[in-house]
């Protein structure tokens, strides 16, 4: 394993830090690549920040076959994430350097597969289907080793706020006949309160997306006529849940829908797969979800950066994992 020539220790709130935390051990990986984990909504979110950012400015950059990662080390243990902005992190890893690459490679004790076989997303075989066999998703702790997911950037999500640009951004969502779709709302904390909701609703097409906010009375036209519209595909996950909370608050009916929770269920998979889990199984990507920016208040006047990449990447990635199935808007309107 490559050395430091100045290595810069844990200070001592980290140290403290570390040591504190409950440490999850990774079963998915006992047999091939054994270490544990913690996860960022789990822990004091400032430390865990925090510790990241010393990983990545004193770590050294090692191996894990033909990828680059940032280690770090500390009391034998090796300590590592998936690369993503650190803003963008939930996870850190950690193992014994014995069980790290570098190690293992020179000592000959590299596991046969590099990675647990991934799972089968595709139409099963008839002898499984009569079977009732059941697949499970990834796990979050399993899609975290994986690649992040290639999204949209910000230059490439729009936010309609004039006349012109909201009725163009329309004609270009109609043109494409298919489009990556969700919603997201303010929450709601309390059990009798009734969510306003959605307050914001996204389209991603295939390089751009529009995120459209309903507190604009042009947007809510527009947007209320392209969720009742056939001539464009909506593509998502856990879509009856938006289509209750549309018909509640909107007063029209989802129409042209393509469920991709009820795709993966169709083919062996129990309950609802959601986006990561799918991103993670079709495209062997790491698709990150932030609890702070999911619950975030989506009602304001001027959604922050976060918010749009979030808003518009969960729509986009939703249309890239139909694109790997190899579905089509003829075959599933």
């Amino acid at each position: 394993m490559p050395e430091l020539s100045h290595p810069v220790p844990l200070p001592e709130p980290l140290r403290c830090f570390v040591a504190s935390c409950r440490w999850t051990f990774a079963r998915t990986y006992a047999k091939t690549w054994p270490h544990e984990y913690i996860v960022r909504e789990k822990v004091d979110e400032q430390s865990f920040l925090q510790l990241v950012g010393h990983i990545r400015t004193h770590g050294f950059e090692g191996r894990f076959y033909e990828r680059a990662i940032t280690y770090f080390t500390e009391d034998e243990m090796l300590y590592w994430t998936m690369g993503a902005p650190i803003d963008q992190t939930i996870i850190i890893n950690r193992c014994r350097e014995d069980d790290s690459y570098e190690n293992r490679k020179r000592n000959g004790t590299l596991p046969e597969d590099r990675r647990p076989p991934a799972r089968p997303v595709c139409a099963l075989p008839s002898t499984a289907k009569s079977q009732k066999v059941r697949l499970i998703s990834p796990s979050k702790a399993e899609t975290a080793l994986l690649e992040p997911f290639q999204g949209l950037s910000l230059k490439c999500i729009h936010v309609p706020k004039t006349v012109e640009t909201i009725e163009q951004a329309g004609r270009d969502i109609v043109a494409s006949g298919v489009a990556g779709f969700d919603t997201e709302s303010k929450p709601t904390f309390h059990a009798r309160e009734k969510s306003s909701g959605p307050h914001v609703v996204q389209f991603a097409l295939r390089d751009r997306a529009f995120v459209f906010q309903l507190h604009r009375p042009e947007c809510r036209a527009l947007v209320s006529e392209l969720l009742q519209s056939a001539r464009v595909l909506k593509v998502g996950f856990g879509l009856r849940n938006d289509r209750g909370q549309i018909r509640s608050n909107l007063g029209v009916t989802l129409g042209a829908i393509l469920d991709l929770d009820q795709f993966f269920r169709k083919r062996g998979y129990k309950g609802q797969i959601g986006v990561r889990a799918a991103v993670g199984a079709v495209l062997k990507q790491s698709f990150r979800k932030s609890k702070r920016i999911t619950t975030s208040n989506w009602a304001v006047p001027d959604l922050t950066p976060t918010q749009l990449l979030y808003a518009a990447n969960d729509a986009f990635a939703a249309l890239q994992v139909m694109k790997a199935l190899g579905l089509t808007p003829a075959r599933n309107r």
